[in-house]
């Protein structure tokens, strides 16, 4: 079920017994009705000052509700657990693509450079983008591929020694991402790297520098020169743990009212194949957003070391305000993100975690001012984080 309050602010609602984890409370398709059991909760809190004058009173009381009907599978529990694994192999393969200008917003799903083509690369740096949570490369850094001075720039700058990385980021996590890439890595020839990337995927690139996932893969771990995390869930998100995945699904849901209309689709879809594992009572099977997790002891192993003393590791992010004239469902979203995190957030993320994570701490991070309202997933299309960008890569190679 979908509902909608009266502010346009939209959530998910599973059943009583499938957000328990305990299956689906559909009867037998041999009886002769069916029955499910959905619990809405009318919120009602005391409004602060700042959320009065933000036009808060009053949101989430008044609902509009939508059923949605679509086929699940028989079996749940452990059988349904392989389910979003087959749609992300299926729709959200690997793929690793040398770009050009004209070509960088190309899909590149089950695409991949031959190790052979790498390995004549081998002797200057390669620039990779890594993406996040729900995305894909072409989507997530669509913001850079609009400003085609600065995309220009990037491929001159490194004469066309430009990858995209897609991969699954639902059913398994950054660690598996990352021995995929090995890999597909020249055996005798150590890349040298310099990794632009966002969300979860400077998670994907911390893995690519460790020696047990590189041995594991059989390759060299690659030299990482360059590493820019752009709201990456260093210390974790709250949304990604297992009792808040709903969350998760409904901030998502919301931020895609503020994409492009041509870059709703891609996204909206692997949320609602989530939604119907969801659906299923199946709470496992979702490794690679439970890798964000706080208590994710993938995530407190990686964070027990410090930043590495070689190559230089730069982090973004942000501390989200609505802007002035943003409509009522974002700032809906805000006031309650915030009472989530109970800290500063890009409404994903909180805003220290991208730079201060256990033992890992990167200096001198660029924290975007809460009046220029960039949100998690809408970092590429600020200017300010652009021209950062271009700074902080290598002028030359």
């Amino acid at each position: 079920m979908l509902e909608t309050d009266e502010s346009g602010l939209v959530r998910w609602v599973v059943s009583e017994t499938a957000a328990q984890g305990r299956g689906t409370d559909r009867l037998g398709l041999d009886r002769a009705e069916t029955v499910q059991t959905f619990r809405v909760f009318v919120e009602q809190f005391g409004v602060s000052t700042e959320e009065r004058e933000r036009g808060m009173v009053g949101f989430g009381v008044r609902k509009v509700l939508h059923v949605l009907r679509f086929p699940i599978e028989a079996a749940a529990g452990r059988v349904a657990e392989f389910a979003m694994g087959r749609w992300e192999n299926k729709y959200r393969s690997y793929g690793l693509r040398l770009t050009n200008p004209s070509t960088f917003l190309a899909p590149a799903a089950g695409e991949s450079v031959a190790a052979g083509q790498l390995a004549e690369l081998a002797d200057r740096p390669i620039l990779m983008f890594v993406h996040g949570t729900f995305s894909q490369c072409h989507t997530g850094f669509h913001g850079i591929a609009e400003d085609q001075e600065l995309l220009r720039e990037l491929h001159q700058r490194y004469q066309d020694r430009v990858l995209v990385f897609d991969h699954p980021t639902v059913h398994v996590d950054p660690a598996d991402n990352a021995r995929w890439l090995l890999e597909r890595l020249p055996a005798d020839r150590p890349l040298t790297l310099d990794l632009v990337t966002h969300s979860r995927g400077g998670l994907v690139a911390r893995q690519l520098g460790r020696h047990d996932v590189a041995a594991g893969a059989g390759r060299p771990a690659p030299s990482v020169r360059t590493l820019i995390h752009v709201a990456t869930p260093n210390a974790g998100t709250v949304l990604a743990d297992k009792q808040r995945l709903g969350d998760l699904l409904n901030v998502f849901t919301n931020l895609l009212s503020l994409f492009p209309d041509e870059l709703v689709s891609s996204s909206l879809e692997v949320i609602l194949e989530v939604v119907k594992h969801c659906a299923t009572g199946a709470l496992g099977g979702l490794d690679g957003l439970a890798a964000m997790d706080p208590a994710s002891p993938s995530l407190r192993n990686l964070n027990s070391a410090a930043v590495p003393d070689t190559g230089q590791v730069r982090a973004m992010t942000s501390d989200f305000r609505p802007a002035e004239g943003a409509g009522p469902a974002i700032r809906a979203l805000d006031v309650l993100v915030d009472r989530l995190f109970g800290a500063s957030n890009d409404l994903v993320v909180p805003t220290e975690g991208v730079h201060r994570a256990g033992s890992y701490v990167v200096t001198d991070p660029l924290v975007i001012p809460s009046e220029s309202a960039v949100a998690h997933s809408h970092f590429f299309r600020n200017e300010q984080v652009r021209r950062q960008l271009a700074q902080w890569l290598p002028p030359g190679n």
